[in-house]
């Protein structure tokens, strides 16, 4: 007989209600999920939260539940960057929460850069159709570490020794013991093995000797950290190891080692090498490689020779000739290759010419059985193949390939790119100790300068006026022309923008005597347009750059104004740079002024930020184009076609004009902006002006010498010889004012 009443209506409900559930859970489950609605606090955790690219982590997601369910989703999905990354299942649920894990995870294959990433959750209520909601969303980040690796010197010969340090991120390091030093790759030439120091995750091997037989060229240096009977753990490669230079065993002399200037002398350049893998061979004078001093090698004797004059215009004094060893590249292109090139040019001593007849020479400089400057023995394999056209100087580049009428002007094949950069320690720091000598010394000086011109303001005044109306008298129609052409700014924007393309383009005109062959040709063309579009480049980064600020900083008009007189300091500057014997030349970019139009007063620290920012900015323009002119080169080769002449010609000048105008800009001298900032800081302007100094000497006067050999150099005597004028006349203008004021006193 079957229950009936109360009591067999709960056991009904005891007996069905969890069937009941069950089956509405799994109906639920089979059409979405528990839905998720709510938005509520969430949290992402990355265990640990930084390791090596190779290395395991995990990830731990909590949500909150749902408030109205008290249910979770089916999973969540991670990702890395914005990528897949894992799913999660079935979550843990508890009380407050629903809990997620992620275990084993690594970095994204592909997309694990050494930096920080991000990973983000979300939480999915079905998988099949993944279907996934954003209401509880969250993030973390997760940091790939790499080790480093760091050669010191970065460069030598074959018996040369150097060290190698390897360093972990600390944190990255407890457990390893050892880390072991590697040639070429990990899987190349054991170098040797060095203990870890725990305190600094580091480790360092000296006395490095490169394999036997290895190649003249970079190398790559790397190393792994080994866990003690384990072996080496391949997550801790260095993702960007050093390649260290491996300089071919060559060596260059001239004979005779002095002569006049149209003198014949010939350079011989000599590789000691087994295997001579070299076809052609580039001469440079003074650290610029010239137009036509391009030879074929000797494979039998890994030798070449070339018999030349000094190059036109080259001062009585002592120059440097060098070369570099090239292989074919692509069409008529050369690869040339800096570890070729001696460590020790030859020094080739220029005469002076002695006032009256000049005695005969001897011996003679009639025809010698002398190699031919592109001679090549019948046998070697170079001989069957007459050399390509000359490659222009520094990096394969158009308007040294022989044509009588190059697109490339000779001053932008002098112009050095980042291939002709040689990080030797001695040079570095020879021009380190070099600019800091030159600042220190300026700087000083300049402080004793400003304070007499201060004092005696009027009286020096008084003079140069009499002086410029009574002596220089014959100077008035460049003075009434100078008038005539400033006076265009006077009418309107229209000749505003006339006035600064007269004055840009008589710049050009007068910077155009800085290269040689400059006249009415193709070359000439080139070069006048791109002084025009360099300096315009240089004069409104600086120049325009303080109207900006002047305006948006102080709420004052300004406007920027070429000058008429730069025409005059360029003239100077060209003359300078023949006196100097100074390629690819002086170019002074600073040839307008910031004209304000309303009045405004200015704190020394607001004069000093109005200097250096824009000052910052042309140093920044001049080091991208130094950069984009190797590239560059690189990408045109020996092409002789205008738009990569123009442009090459373009980068040159802002690279070289930029970083001249600031050492002459920053000079710390009354009615210059260096005063402006050493009168706010000293310090600051000491750092600033430093950094300047040391790139003009490392990057163009002073790239290959070190210490005494530095001062051998004709360019460098000059530089400080000046320095040297201006101390002594420094000293003689502060000691007539001494003198005269003392007199004075007297006198009363």
């Amino acid at each position: 007989m079957r229950s009936t009443g109360p009591r067999a209506a709960l056991t009904t409900v005891l007996l069905a209600g969890p069937a009941v559930a069950f089956l509405l859970g799994l109906a639920v489950a089979l059409t979405g999920g528990v839905p998720i609605a709510w938005a509520a606090s969430a949290t992402l955790t990355a265990t640990p939260t930084h390791g090596l690219v190779g290395a395991p982590f995990d990830a731990a997601y909590v949500s909150p539940v749902d408030p109205g369910t008290g249910g979770c989703g089916k999973g969540a999905n991670l990702t890395w960057d914005g990528l897949h990354l894992a799913f999660s299942g079935p979550p843990l649920s508890f009380a407050t929460g629903c809990g997620y894990t992620f275990s084993g995870l690594l970095p994204l294959a592909g997309h694990s850069a050494p930096g920080v990433h991000t990973l983000v959750v979300v939480q999915c209520t079905n998988f099949v159709p993944v279907t996934c909601t954003t209401a509880n969303k969250t993030s973390t980040t997760y940091r790939v570490d790499t080790a480093t690796v760091k050669v010191s010197p970065t460069s030598g010969f074959a018996p040369d020794t150097f060290t190698a340090s390897y360093t972990l991120p600390k944190g990255d390091c407890a457990a390893y013991s050892t880390v072991k030093f590697f040639w070429g790759s990990a899987s190349g030439a054991v170098l040797g093995s060095a203990a870890v120091n725990t305190k600094t995750c580091s480790a360092s091997l000296a006395g490095i000797v490169p394999p036997a037989g290895s190649p003249p060229g970079l190398h790559v240096v790397t190393g792994l950290a080994c866990i003690a009977g384990v072996g080496c753990d391949p997550v801790t490669t260095p993702s960007k190891p050093p390649k260290y230079m491996l300089r071919a065993p060559a060596t260059i002399s001239v004979q005779p080692p002095s002569g006049q200037v149209t003198a014949s002398f010939t350079a011989t350049y000599t590789v000691a090498a087994t295997n001579c893998v070299w076809t052609f061979v580039r001469f440079s004078w003074d650290g610029a490689l010239q137009s036509g001093w391009t030879t074929a090698m000797d494979q039998g004797t890994c030798s070449a020779a070339l018999t030349s004059q000094p190059i036109d215009g080259a001062l009585p004094g002592l120059h440097k000739v060098n070369a570099e060893a090239c292989e074919p590249g692509t069409g008529a292109t050369l690869v040339c290759r800096a570890w070729t090139t001696p460590l020790k040019p030859a020094i080739y001593t220029v005469e002076a010419r002695v006032a009256g007849p000049s005695p005969s020479p001897s011996p003679s400089p009639s025809p010698t059985p002398s190699p031919s400057a592109v001679a090549v023995p019948s046998a070697s394999p170079a001989a069957s193949v007459s050399p390509p056209p000359a490659p222009a100087p520094l990096g394969g580049v158009a308007g040294a390939t022989g044509s009588p009428d190059p697109w490339l002007p000779a001053f932008a094949a002098t112009v050095p790119d980042p291939a002709h950069l040689i990080l030797d320690p001695a040079v570095l720091a020879t021009n380190a100790v070099l600019a800091m000598v030159f600042v220190l010394l300026f700087g000083l000086t300049a402080e004793i300068l400003n304070g007499t011109l201060d004092e005696h303001r009027k009286i020096i005044e008084a003079w140069t006026d009499d002086v410029v109306k009574r002596r220089f008298r014959f100077l008035r129609p460049l003075a009434r022309a100078d008038a005539w052409v400033d006076g265009l700014a006077a009418r309107g924007r229209g000749g505003a923008f006339a006035h600064g393309v007269v004055v840009l383009a008589l710049l050009g005109v007068v910077y155009g005597f800085l290269s040689n062959g400059f006249g009415f040709n193709k070359g000439g063309l080139v070069l006048v347009l791109s002084m025009m579009a360099g300096l315009a480049v240089i004069l409104y980064l600086n120049y325009g750059g303080k109207a900006l600020l002047i305006g948006r900083l102080h709420r004052t008009p300004a406007t920027v104004r070429a000058y008429g007189t730069a025409i005059v300091l360029g003239a100077v500057c060209v003359v300078a740079s023949s006196w100097l014997n100074f390629h690819p030349g002086i170019v002074y970019g600073f040839v307008a002024t910031t004209v304000v139009l309303a009045p405004l007063e200015l704190t020394k620290r607001e004069e000093a930020r109005i200097v250096l920012a824009p000052a910052a900015a042309v140093l920044a323009a001049s080091l991208i184009a130094w950069a984009l002119l190797g590239l560059l080169r690189a990408a045109t080769g020996d092409t002789d076609a205008f738009l990569p002449a123009l442009a090459q010609t373009i980068l040159g000048i802002v690279f070289i004009g930029g970083l001249e105008s600031l050492l002459f800009g920053l000079l710390p001298i009354r009615f210059v902006d260096g005063a402006k900032v050493m009168g706010w800081s000293r310090r600051v302007w000491a750092a600033a002006y430093v950094v300047v100094v040391f790139l003009w000497w490392q990057l163009l006067f002073n790239r290959d010498e070190a210490y005494v050999d530095a001062f051998r150099q004709t360019g460098v005597v000059a530089v400080f010889a000046m320095l040297g004028f201006f101390m002594a006349t420094t000293g003689a203008v502060w000691g007539y004012f001494r003198w005269r004021d003392g007199r004075t006193e007297t006198v009363e």
